[in-house]
């Protein structure tokens, strides 16, 4: 089982109330690990170039025309943490007055199904 540091809303280092460094594992980590993935642009990472989402899939393009290619990015950039055994579901919602769109997932990870999603601002 995995132990990581807890990261808030921002990407950093999270604490608690009493200043202790916050240490996660189990769902929380591997939820963690993969919104990290979606969170990262491919090709901003020099370390590793291949790394994250291809968001110039889906940046600025009208999002009925690119549904399947978004759709096989995300697919693309789960599968990078090794331990994804299945990606079950991915739903899309697109917001057009909002300039956002809502992804919610579902993976097999560890033996353990993983539902989270986050919101991309385009």
């Amino acid at each position: 089982m995995l132990k990581t540091f807890g990261l808030d809303l921002y990407n950093d280092v999270h604490f608690d109330g009493e200043n202790n460094l916050v240490i996660i594992e189990s769902v929380d980590e591997a939820e963690q690990s993969l919104l990290h993935h979606l969170k990262t642009r491919q090709g901003e990472w020099f370390l590793n170039t291949e790394h994250g989402l291809n968001y110039s899939v889906f940046l600025g393009e009208k999002f009925d025309r690119v549904q399947e290619a978004t759709r096989a990015a995300f697919l693309e950039c789960l599968y990078q943490e090794p331990r994804v055994e299945e990606v079950i579901s991915i739903a899309l919602d697109f917001d057009s007055t909002e300039r956002a769109m809502r992804v919610d997932f579902a993976v097999r990870m560890d033996g353990r199904i993983i539902n989270t999603g986050l919101e991309v601002t385009i």
